[in-house]
């Protein structure tokens, strides 16, 4: 009895440690396997224009370089509540190899106070403006995706909830619906919540308050993204694409108060005699003249921004380890005609390569 109880005990121990066995390379085939998958990364632009005018050769150029994903404008929906510049396509795209993104620019002063009865109806009329466009401009394409952009608030985060639901439920099937995400909204997701829809683009730009009279860049700031890495990335519920900025302007400033955004000027398109270097991003009036349709009076202060290449891999080093899956999208704001060759440089293409090099912490 005693040497039977003996083999069972010695039978016993040889079984904990084959299940140990097992468990330990179940794990570590586990952990290799999901070290194997490699980031996938699409490559997108943003098309912010009013006419949409890239010629074929600019469009099929960018499709060579990588770029899957063009975002296009279609339009905006102003604080008025006005449907306002509707894009005009002056060429046409091409309906192989880039994937046309309609996206609408939402005002979030739009939907302040707004009737709950308004909303299936304003989500009627936007799908809708959608196809107009389409078939107007006799745009061949599929489109798989159709993208809101609007900096909700904790206020107007209801409404514009059940606009995005009444959107997507418009939607024909396999159309995905995705929103732009600001550093805030995830940071603050408890009161701004987190939007019913299928991704969201992660804007790492537009920081800062573009007429306060004290910001140094309204564009992008290392700073600032910093001091929102506390924020749980990782883990928002919605898969992330990224949109970095590659544009500059100029915010004209009399008595300290904003009056006109002046796009894509730098502090060298003023001659010498027009405008005094305060530093290198500020600059004031000497003369009277006009620009962009606005009328420069002397001792208008004008402060130049910018986000180029520099800050764009500074982001994507700061974020790309952040990322909450391993397959997603990094589109630059903002393309346009005449534009693209700068797109197609070796110094552009090193912005994704701390995306191409990091592997997502969290899987999806």
């Amino acid at each position: 009895m005693e040497t039977f109880a003996t083999g069972l005990i010695y039978v016993s121990e040889i079984m904990k440690r084959l299940v140990w066995i097992v468990a330990t390379l179940i794990f570590l085939t586990g952990c290799n396997h999901q070290d194997s998958r490699k980031t996938q990364i699409t490559k997108g632009l943003y098309y912010w224009r009013s006419s949409f005018d890239l010629s074929d050769d600019e469009q099929n150029r960018l499709v060579k370089s990588g770029y899957n994903k063009l975002y296009i404008k279609y339009f905006e929906f102003d604080n008025t509540r006005h449907f306002i510049a509707p894009v005009q396509f002056r060429t046409q795209p091409v309906s192989s190899g880039l994937e046309i993104i309609p996206v609408i620019y939402l005002d979030n002063r739009a939907l302040r106070d707004m009737p709950e009865q308004h909303i299936s109806g304003l989500a009627g009329v936007m799908t809708e403006k959608i196809s107009s466009i389409n078939r107007s401009a006799n745009y061949q394409g599929k489109v798989s995706e159709i993208q809101i952009d609007c900096d909700w608030t904790e206020t107007t985060r209801e409404t514009y909830f059940r606009l995005l639901h009444t959107i997507k439920s418009r939607l024909q099937a396999g159309v995905k619906l995705s929103a732009s995400i600001r550093l805030h909204q995830v940071k603050y997701k408890d009161r701004t919540g987190i939007p019913a829809v299928d991704r969201g683009m992660l804007m790492l730009y537009n920081f800062g308050s573009v007429g306060n009279y004290t910001e140094a860049n309204s564009i992008y700031s290392h700073k600032t993204l910093q001091s929102y890495l506390k924020a749980d990335f990782e883990h928002y519920p919605i898969r992330m694409d990224i949109a970095l900025a590659n544009f500059q302007w100029g915010i004209v400033f009399r008595n300290q108060h904003p009056r006109k955004i002046l796009d894509g000027v730098a502090a060298k398109d003023f001659p010498e005699a027009a405008l005094e270097k305060i530093d290198p991003t500020h600059g004031r009036i000497l003369r009277t003249g006009h620009i962009q349709g606005f009328a420069l009076e002397i001792n208008d202060e004008i402060r130049f921004e910018k986000s180029g290449i520099d800050e764009m891999k500074n982001a994507a080093q700061i974020i790309a380890s952040r990322m909450n899956t391993d397959s997603f999208c990094i589109s630059i704001f903002d393309v346009k005609h005449n534009s693209t060759d700068a797109y197609l440089s070796k110094e552009m293409d090193e912005v994704f390569d701390p995306f191409r090099n990091n592997s997502a912490r969290s899987r999806r």
